[in-house]
């Protein structure tokens, strides 16, 4: 029994560990915190979905299930990026008209990105 607390204690250690240099290396890329609690936030809610799931199933917590929540964050961050990126790009080429933005402005230049994420995806 000891020894499972020790490896619990462990992986929170390492969990925690996890996001918050996830957290440093986004601020580091994009410069802004905002922008790296958007996409932080989501891969909480990707891993609460995973747990919520695995409670409904009656599985255990083994290591190979705290190796899926690692890769499960990695891909939830990594997707979030992307769309960051594509959603920039495009609101950069709003941008570029040389006049003020407005809120519809805003809103087609996420769909745009929004539409070449997925063009770019398939």
């Amino acid at each position: 029994m000891k020894l499972r607390t020790t490896r619990r204690q462990r992986l929170q250690t390492h969990y925690s560990g996890r996001l918050l240099c996830d957290f440093l290396l986004l601020y580091l890329v994009f410069h802004s915190v905002a922008e790296a609690l958007v996409l932080i936030f989501p891969t909480i809610y990707a891993m609460s979905g995973g747990l919520l799931l695995q409670w409904l199933l009656h599985d255990n917590f083994s290591v190979a299930v705290a190796v899926g929540y690692i890769a499960l964050f990695g891909i939830a961050v990594e997707t979030g990026v992307v769309m960051v990126v594509y959603l920039h790009e495009a609101l950069e080429h709003k941008l570029q008209g040389g006049k003020p933005l407005t809120n519809a402005d805003v809103e087609a230049a996420a769909i745009e990105g929004a539409v070449q994420l997925c063009g770019r995806n398939s």
